[in-house]
């Protein structure tokens, strides 16, 4: 920093180089900033951004210089110098503040987001306005500001540019969540002015309303208007008794309106089965039926009827307070589903079996069992014989390439049964069940496991899932780690440059931790063989949704 010089007549005289010129310097640099533009030339406001701290310290020196001066006057002063010194502070203060600011605006100015091309920055606003919001209003104005995009305005507020970009990007604007519990006619033209800047995108649209609330057919309608336009659609309603529900019906489709959805490919759906014939089957590509309860099950199970070949079905959150040990059942529903979620309530009593002896899938590839809460709630029944006879019917052999068994009580012993006989399964995800009330523990990550999938296959003992590629479990650390690490070993050396790949992560109720060297060796084999793994300590959301 530049030496500061106390001379009374310096104190007077001094002004700062760095100073604009004019006020139309300023105005200009400021246009810059609302368009978020970055200026063609800069080494102006770099020399700013960097001198300035030593200009606005030399004018703070003066400002006290002259203070002290004034403040010392004696009677000898003449009223033109006390004047002339007053004018000198007020104008060197003014300077101060003036280039304070200047220093602001330049280096606002030269920020790096404003190099950032439109493209970058819409990828950015994506993360910061996820299309999966709560859908779940708390009250009128928690509606209000979801369906006037709230996250997104705010975005919109921070210059010219970036509002350009908030309002002018179908992609932001492509997700309608509609809450008509809390609905008003108010909300309309909200509604309608999310589709107009959604222009051409293919629209989400989610729409729940409870069975006691009158459903707003104007709202209904316009959003009919746009089914063309409908990519994937979650209905949390019951469609068959309400008449104003017969706009979005007549789109899905109906006689008697020619629009429709061509673009629908992922419907949610609570309610009814019934109602479902209308949906445009072929096209879709995945369906998920939640919130259903086990006497809804037979009729929810009978729209796989409609599904075309390579379609995914997810039944979540399935309730089944009632064994159905005894219950006459019709002939399993056949479908050529390829992939089969089933997740139970947290308070749901139900097994497996209530869902598996309804079906046979001889394309299924996936299959995926768990329940919601996982940790918090007790596992679901599993039944080993209801699962050999569905898998004896469905040639699971043959298909099955994907099993994820999570927050399932199933015994250690059943679950290598199983495996034993999945010849063509290469993904494999188990999970280790705490106490919960009075079920106990489950553990189904055990040294006997990883022993049988570290075996070579042996004219006597064929070896255990052969082709192997993805193992992933949620571990209470029951196992010994020198024979995970032989699993590993032995799969890695068995694919031949195929990569191998392995996670687990322990859970927060695990009575110890895994030993460094562990982590240590399987980070050694990853840089030198075909291997991709980790081992640590689970966090909230993999307790949750682990591999999902």
């Amino acid at each position: 920093m530049a030496s500061i010089v106390l001379n009374p007549q310096d104190a007077l005289n001094f002004t700062s180089p760095l100073l604009p010129n004019s006020q139309d310097t300023v105005d200009h640099l400021l246009d810059n900033l609302r368009v978020n533009v970055l200026p063609r030339e800069t080494t102006h406001l770099r020399a700013v951004v960097s001198s300035a701290p030593t200009e606005l310290a030399l004018y703070k020196k003066h400002i006290t210089t002259l203070a002290d001066i004034i403040m010392s006057h004696d009677s000898g002063t003449s009223v033109f110098q006390y004047e002339e010194l007053l004018r000198a502070l007020a104008r060197t203060r003014a300077e101060c503040n003036r280039l304070s600011q200047y220093s602001a605006i330049c280096s606002s100015a030269l920020s790096p987001v404003r190099r950032l091309p439109a493209e970058i920055l819409i990828q950015v606003f994506l993360l910061c306005v996820p299309v999966a919001r709560d859908f779940n209003s708390k009250d009128y104005a928690a509606e209000i500001n979801r369906l006037n995009h709230h996250d997104l305005l705010q975005l919109a507020h921070v210059c010219a540019h970036w509002r350009a970009l908030a309002l002018g990007t179908p992609a932001f604007w492509r997700v309608l969540d509609l809450d008509l519990m809390f609905w008003s006619h108010k909300m309309l033209p909200l509604v309608q002015t999310a589709l107009e800047r959604s222009a051409n995108s293919p629209l989400v649209v989610r729409i729940g309303a409870p069975d006691n609330v009158a459903v707003d057919r104007s709202v209904l309608e316009l959003i009919a208007q746009h089914s063309g336009r409908w990519q994937a659609a979650l209905f949390y309603m019951d469609f068959t008794p309400y008449t104003s529900l017969s706009a979005i019906r007549g789109n899905l489709p109906s006689p008697g309106v020619p629009s429709h959805s061509p673009r629908l490919i992922d419907v949610t759906y609570t309610g009814p089965a019934m109602a479902l014939k209308c949906l445009p089957w072929k096209q879709l590509t995945r369906f998920e039926y939640p919130d259903l309860h086990r006497d809804d099950l037979s009729a929810a199970l009978s729209v796989l009827q409609y599904f075309p070949p390579a379609m995914t079905f997810e039944l979540r959150r399935l309730v089944s307070p009632v064994s159905l040990d005894g219950e006459a059942l019709l002939p399993p529903v056949v479908s050529d589903l390829t992939e089969l979620t089933i997740e139970f309530s947290f308070h749901s009593s139900g097994s497996i079996a209530d869902v598996l002896q309804r079906l046979t899938l001889p394309c299924l590839s996936s299959l995926d069992v768990a329940v919601w809460l996982y940790g918090e709630s007790p596992p679901v029944s599993w039944d080993q014989t209801a699962f050999q006879r569905f898998c004896m019917r469905s040639a699971c052999h043959k298909t099955l390439t994907t099993l994820y068994i999570l927050h399932v009580a199933i015994s250690a012993e059943d679950l290598l049964d199983c495996l034993g006989e999945l010849k063509a399964l290469k993904a494999l995800v188990v999970a280790d069940h705490p106490t919960i009330g009075d079920v106990p523990e489950k553990i189904l990550l055990t040294d006997e496991l990883f022993r049988r999938l570290a075996e070579e296959e042996s004219p006597t003992v064929p070896r255990l899932i052969p082709k192997l590629a993805v193992f992933g479990g949620l571990s209470l650390l029951r196992f010994d780690e020198v024979v995970y690490l032989k699993f590993v070993h032995s799969r890695v050396l068995s694919r031949k440059g195929v990569e191998f790949e392995s996670h687990i992560r322990w859970h927060s109720g695990s009575a110890r931790e895994l030993k460094p060297t562990v982590s240590e060796e399987l980070r050694r084999f990853s840089a030198e063989k075909g291997f991709v793994g980790s081992i640590e300590a689970a966090n909230d959301e993999e307790m949750h949704t682990f591999f999902y």
